[in-house]
């Protein structure tokens, strides 16, 4: 009986010795990872930049965009700025967007610690209008994109900046009335695959109030045409914009983009430059706030 008693207790001594190298091997190793966003995105993903639906509100969608609680869980859905030395294709490229960076810099006057917001910032370095100001200016900002893959891609680049895997609500038609909007989770991702997963949309007013910025001097819009959706659903009374840079079709939805320059000139804006990119079949417009 004691042969077994021994027998069973030298047993269990070696199963918790072998449960307690276990913990300390994954302690280790994701220690040792957690400084390398490639190995680490998956799991810690929701919480830096990550906007699942289940960690929402259900009714999120039909929140005000200017909803206290709403805002404060935006903000918690931010990735911090890197503070790892830039991982960039091109490091030694001064300006990495089409001619708008360079016209902005003229018109803000060489501004240092500006704040920019990006939407629709692809992979974080191409054709970026945002970079060259963070680079070179200091600048701080939020860099917004609702493709998953895209936002890995500007995790790896170390931007820094803050960030958010997220799209931008558009549907002007139910703003103050979100529940009846189809933009509760407009945006899906891995279309051609079957792993087909949606990011929640959130008002862009709900996002700038999140970074607690209410002066902007660059707002950056890439949103495959949906720029005058959403410029209509800024309240520029409340939010001091300085500056815009918008790439936008040469045929705005069948329209001509005068629409877009006569709704910017009530608002107090002016367009101050525009560059066409005939292999895209886009144009970047620079508006400047001048009243």
């Amino acid at each position: 009986m004691l042969q077994t008693f021994f027998k069973r207790r030298r047993r269990a001594s070696s199963i918790t010795f072998l449960g307690l190298v276990t913990f300390m091997f994954l302690c280790l190793w994701n220690f040792s990872t957690m400084d390398n966003p490639s190995q680490t995105y998956v799991h810690r993903f929701r919480l830096f930049g990550g906007a699942a639906e289940e960690d929402l509100p259900s009714d999120f969608y039909k929140l005000p965009a200017d909803d206290p609680t709403l805002v404060d869980i935006v903000r918690s859905k931010f990735r911090s700025p890197s503070t790892m030395d830039y991982n960039l294709t091109k490091p030694d490229q001064r300006d990495f967007s089409r001619g708008p960076s360079e016209v902005i810099d003229g018109i803000l006057g060489s501004k240092e610690n500006g704040f920019f917001v990006d939407c629709g910032a692809f992979d974080g370095e191409s054709k970026s209008v945002t970079l060259m100001f963070e680079r070179l200016r200091h600048w701080r900002g939020l860099l917004v994109e609702p493709d998953r893959d895209r936002y890995l891609q500007i995790v790896k680049k170390n931007r820094k900046a803050h960030s958010i895997n997220a799209c931008v609500r558009t549907d002007i038609e139910n703003y103050g009335r979100p529940e009846k909007s189809s933009e509760r989770l407009g945006y899906f991702e891995g279309r051609q695959r079957n792993d087909v997963k949606a990011v929640p949309c959130f008002w862009l007013t709900t996002l700038l109030l999140a970074t607690g910025q209410k002066n902007v001097d660059l707002l950056s819009l890439d949103l495959n045409s949906k720029e005058m959706a959403l410029l209509q659903t800024i309240d520029f009374d409340r939010i001091n914009v300085k500056s815009i840079s918008l790439e936008i079709p040469i045929s705005y939805e069948g329209k001509s983009i005068i629409t877009i320059l006569d709704y910017m000139k009530l608002k107090g804006f002016s367009a101050m430059h525009q560059f066409t990119d005939h292999i895209h079949k886009t144009k970047d417009l620079v508006l400047k706030k001048t009243n």
